[in-house]
């Protein structure tokens, strides 16, 4: 019974936030690709960003806010 009690006092709300961040993270990838694919090839020559790097950059650059945006509130 401590086993089943402490599933959803510790660990489901941890699972929970876990895949709250995955979907945020895989938003903004999307909405970051998207904005991307509409961007000119001097746009992107201007960023330094090749068309066919696009998802890559824009999983990478989603990535690193997650980061940020964890050390930003103080989580790990």
């Amino acid at each position: 019974m401590l086993d089943v009690v402490n599933f959803f006092v510790q660990k489901l709300p941890h699972a929970l936030e876990m895949t709250a961040e995955h979907f945020d993270e895989a938003g903004l990838a999307n909405t970051l690709t998207e904005r991307m694919e509409n961007m000119s090839e001097g746009q992107l020559a201007g960023l330094g960003v090749h068309r066919d790097d696009i998802p890559v950059v824009a999983s990478a650059a989603a990535g690193l806010f997650r980061i940020a945006n964890n050390a930003k509130s103080g989580n790990k």
